[in-house]
């Protein structure tokens, strides 16, 4: 792959956020949001790239904000986060392109639905178990004590 120091890279991903109340102080539901960050490669190396966060909307930016406060008391310059991505994996943090990376987030929520879809199945199949050694019990009271 082709990169350079300076190319930038991509990370689509989804946000869920309490919704407004209404007019009795209910919530309304949940606000869905997609948000799509942008990071610049700070370094290249023969197995892949080293990111920064460009636009600081990104979770390492968040914890850097921490450090700044290390660096103005101990007087020592603090690197902003950075992130590793290999070149040739099929799981990458961020990708080249935005259409990669549309396609990376499009993988990652169709494998969630089918976590969540299995979940909600195991659960299905967990209440017919329990119906039916319910029902299996109650056979075993009416053999034990006839009416």
């Amino acid at each position: 792959m082709n990169a350079a120091v300076g190319d930038v890279w991509y990370r689509i991903d989804d946000a869920r956020y309490a919704g407004p109340a209404d007019e009795c102080g209910d919530p309304t539901g949940a606000v869905l949001d997609v948000k799509i960050h942008t990071f610049r490669v700070a370094k290249v190396t023969p197995k892949g790239v080293w990111l920064v966060d460009s636009d600081g909307t990104y979770k390492i930016r968040r914890a850097h904000a921490a450090l700044n406060d290390f660096e103005e008391i101990n007087h020592r310059p603090i690197t902003p986060p950075q992130r590793f991505v290999l070149f040739e994996v099929g799981r990458a943090f961020a990708r080249a392109t935005l259409q990669e990376a549309l396609t990376s987030y499009e993988a990652r929520k169709a494998r969630q639905a089918r976590i969540y879809r299995k979940r909600a199945d195991d659960a299905d199949e967990h209440a017919r178990i329990a119906r039916h050694q319910v029902d299996y019990r109650l056979h075993q009271l009416r053999i034990l004590v006839p009416a």
